[in-house]
């Protein structure tokens, strides 16, 4: 469910479901300890960026798929 919220487009409602999922698993504070299942860390880390980039209008068109910008 949280990836596909992700990818929809609704990257806070994924971020919340992977924090809940993380804390499941035995973290507290999702914003600083890293989870045992790096796959966790890496969606809130990637939907943190993308609602950033949402709420300041550089994300347009959303299709699911991340498009690397950096080499």
């Amino acid at each position: 469910m949280a990836f596909n919220y992700y990818h929809n487009g609704d990257f806070e409602k994924s971020v919340k479901l992977y924090a809940k999922i993380k804390l499941k698993i035995g973290n507290h504070n999702y914003f600083e300890e890293r989870c045992m299942d790096t796959a966790i860390d890496f969606y809130i880390d990637r939907c943190i960026l993308l609602l950033e980039k949402k709420r300041n209008g550089d994300l347009k068109d959303w299709d699911g798929v991340y498009k690397f910008s950096d080499k």
